[in-house]
Formats: structure tokens, sequence, C-alpha cells
């Protein structure tokens, strides 16, 4: 009875739960710099635990406060397994081992993207790149290629089934962004380079075909005419030219790797 009577005290209620706050939210805080979509309901559940409890403390309800405390450990080590995944990708983009499909995708994918996809049905991007467009990338032929695949990477369907990718909307929709970003620079919405490759960076532009920069643009010449008819490709050409799609690694490859067929483009 008395240690349930100490417990309960306000000093040591008040003391315990706002010491397990400042603990929990300086977690947080300090690495805020990799935080996802997610962390600040997580952070939210960690100040309602506390408030709570104070109040089952000072309520003498000490089961529920095991209970509680529990509740407050497992939001902070789940907290940490999402800052660990952001912060992984992150410091990955720093070096060569940047995430390689990064450039078709909006955003990176959640720490709950991944791991629980089966549940929320989104598509596993990491799992596709880890399985599929890395060992093609890696591969110095098709056939060594399509041996390197996983089986699950060898038809749409398969693509569809296991990772929730419509790999031909992928595709189009990378297009897309290249046919605007091409129409961008023709209508000169570019006057610095910088504008670009911010476009780039915010995934509303995409690389195009470019001359090399001081370069003459003389129709007449052969020189970097391929270059030239790829850019006015994207302007005039509503479907995907062959040139264009092996400017793109994720077109070209899944050509190559036999997943599709270039003419149901």
């Amino acid at each position: 009875m008395e240690k349930t009577t100490f417990l309960s005290s306000m000093p040591v209620a008040l003391g315990a739960s706002i010491g397990l706050l400042v603990f929990g939210l300086y977690s947080f805080l300090s690495q805020w710099a990799y935080s996802e979509p997610g962390h600040e309901y997580l952070a939210i559940a960690i100040a309602v635990v506390c408030t709570a409890l104070f109040f089952a403390l000072r309520l003498s309800k000490i089961g529920l406060s095991i209970v509680l405390i529990i509740i407050f450990g497992v939001t902070w080590l789940y907290a940490g397994q999402k800052f660990e995944w952001r912060k992984d990708y992150i410091e990955s983009a720093k070096t060569r081992n940047f995430f390689a499909f990064d450039q078709y995708i909006e955003r990176y994918p959640t720490f709950e993207e991944h791991h629980f996809s089966w549940i929320s049905d989104h598509p596993r991007y990491v799992a596709f790149s880890r399985d599929c467009y890395k060992p093609l990338i890696n591969a110095p032929d098709a056939p060594s290629a399509v041996r390197a695949m996983s089986p699950e990477c060898r038809t749409e369907r398969s693509i569809a089934e296991t990772y929730n990718i419509d790999i031909k909307k992928l595709i189009h929709d990378y297009h897309d962004r290249m046919r605007h970003t091409a129409k961008q620079i023709e209508r000169e919405r570019f006057r610095t380079k910088t504008q670009l490759a911010d476009c780039i960076k915010n995934k509303t532009c995409a690389m195009i075909p470019l001359l090399p920069e001081g370069d003459d643009v003389n129709f007449q010449s052969e020189e970097n005419r391929q270059i030239r008819n790829q850019f006015w490709s994207l302007i005039e050409d509503k479907d995907i030219s062959w040139a264009n799609c092996s400017y793109f690694d994720l077109c070209r490859l899944m050509v190559q790797g036999e997943v599709i067929d270039f003419e149901d483009l």
C-alpha cells in the first residue's frame, strides 16, 4: 500500500510522465531530419501515452501504468525503425549506392508501404528494384539479364501480382514526364540549368536528350543528330519511339529483358 501511495503522489506521477515525455520527444527531434510520413502520429501517440500514464499513476492503476509504459516502448522502437529506414535511403543517396528506381516514382516508399504492402496494396518498388530492375542493369547482355531476374519479374502479370506494379503505366507515365519537359524547353520556360535541375528534382520534369552546351543547332549537320531526333520525337510523337525507350533504363531494360514487347507499348 505504501508503494502504491508513493507512486501515486503528485511529484512521482508528474516526474515519471514528464521524464518519459521529454525522453521520447528528444529522441524524435534529434532524428527528425530522417522523419517520414507517420512519424508525426507516433509523436502524438507518445504524448498521449505519457499523459495517460500520469493519470494512471495518480489513480494507483499500476497494471495500466505498466501497459502504458510497454506501449511507449513499442511506439518508440517502431519510430526508431522508421527513422532508420529513411536514414538508410538518405545516406545511400549521398553515395553511388543510391536507390536506382527513385527517378520513376514520386517519392520513396515509407517503412509501412514496404513492409506491410500486403495490407495496403501499395506498390513494392524497393523489392521490385532489388529483384528485377538492378539485376537487369548489372547484366552484361539480355540473356544473362533474363537469367539473373527473379521468376516473378519475367512477365507483366507476375510483376503486377507480386509487386503490385503496372509496369506499362509506369513507363508511359515517365515518358509523359519526358514529353512535358521537352515541351517546356521548346517554349523556353527554363531560363537556366538550375531551373531545369530543380524541376527534375521535384519529379515534375525528367531527364531528356539535350544537345551539349554551346552546340550550334544546325539541322543540316549530322553532328548530334540522334539527340535532336530524340528531342523532337518527344514533342511531335505521342507514342514512345524506340530511340526514346532506349534513353531511359526502365523502358529499355523491360524490353531487353523480354518482360514486355515494345510493339505493345
